[in-house]
C-alpha cells in the first residue's frame, strides 16, 4: 500500500468519524415535528427544561500553563415564543426568551474553582 493511499484511507476514516460525532451531537438536540404549515416552530415550544442544547468550551488565555476553566453550557428553557408573518423573504419572524447557563470548573492552579453563570436571552434584537 502506497503512502498516498494510506493518507487517503486515514482521511476517509477521519471524515467518517467526524460525521458520526456530528450525528451523535445532533441527536441530543430536539426533534421538532411539522407545525402544519410545512415547517417547524423554532425554538421548540417546551415546558421548562425538556429541550436543552448542550455544548462545552474552555478558557486558557491568560492562565498559567496547565490551567484551564472548563465550561459546560446549556441553552434552553424557552418561553414567550411568538411567530408571525414577516421576514425578508415573506416568511415568518420568531421571537422568544431563553436561558444560557454556563457551569465553570477550574483545573490546574484553579482546582476547586466552581461558578455558575446564567444569562437571560431574547430575540430577535434590532437596532
Amino acid at each position: 500500500m502506497s503512502s498516498r493511499s494510506i493518507i487517503r484511507s486515514s482521511a476517509l476514516l477521519l471524515l467518517l468519524g467526524l460525521l458520526a460525532f456530528s450525528a451523535t451531537a445532533h441527536a441530543q438536540c430536539c426533534v421538532v415535528a411539522d407545525n402544519g404549515s410545512g415547517t417547524a416552530t423554532l425554538p421548540p415550544i417546551t415546558t421548562g427544561a425538556s429541550c436543552i442544547y448542550l455544548g462545552t468550551s474552555e478558557i486558557t488565555a491568560g492562565l498559567p500553563a496547565g490551567t484551564t476553566i472548563q465550561i459546560v453550557m446549556s441553552f434552553g428553557f424557552f418561553i414567550n415564543q411568538n411567530e408571525y408573518a414577516g421576514g425578508w423573504l415573506g416568511g415568518t419572524v420568531s421571537e422568544w426568551d431563553g436561558l444560557c447557563e454556563m457551569q465553570m470548573t477550574g483545573t490546574g492552579v484553579l482546582t476547586g474553582f466552581s461558578h455558575t453563570v446564567q444569562i437571560p436571552l431574547n430575540g430577535p434584537r434590532t437596532t
